[in-house]
């Protein structure tokens, strides 16, 4: 069947000296001829040889390996200001400082770090001095560094 596009009556100017055929079905499928039946007639399996050669260009891939997880525990302090952020990271405390720089528009340093997790403990510990979610005020308290670091070596001795 052919459509002609040329009679501005029917389908205006834009549609004008193009010509159209369109593919009828037929009369015993029911499909367009040419298309295939059954989802067996789509899609052939893969032959044997084919399916090593994959196989074998898979397996030479050089594999990704995932850095191990490394638990570190991060105070970052707010310039000018008493608030330390007590934090947790899997990766290295200095990428962290930078993801939450993005949002803060004073600056922000990495006060103090070490490895493992304890953030909750330390949460705990200090929830009577937290200003704000992660964010406490330890001024009182003395240096923060230092009131961090002693209760982490307080917390260690009492897993051993």
């Amino acid at each position: 069947m052919t459509y002609d596009f040329d009679d501005p009556r029917r389908f205006g100017a834009c549609g004008q000296g193009m010509t159209v055929d369109v593919v009828s079905p037929s009369a015993a499928t029911g499909r367009p001829a040419g298309m295939p039946r059954t989802h067996d007639e789509r899609f052939q399996p893969v032959p044997p040889a084919r399916q090593a050669q994959v196989l074998a260009r898979v397996s030479r891939a050089p594999r990704r390996r995932k850095r191990p997880v490394t638990h570190m525990t991060y105070v970052i302090g707010i310039e000018a200001a008493p608030f330390v952020k007590i934090g947790y990271t899997g990766g290295r405390p200095e990428v962290r400082l930078r993801a939450l720089q993005t949002g803060q528009p004073m600056q922000l340093s990495l006060l103090w770090s070490c490895s493992g997790d304890y953030e909750a403990a330390l949460h705990t510990r200090f929830a009577a001095y937290r200003h704000r979610g992660e964010w406490f005020d330890l001024s009182s308290l003395g240096d923060p560094v230092e009131v961090v670091a002693a209760a982490v070596e307080e917390i260690r001795d009492g897993q051993r």
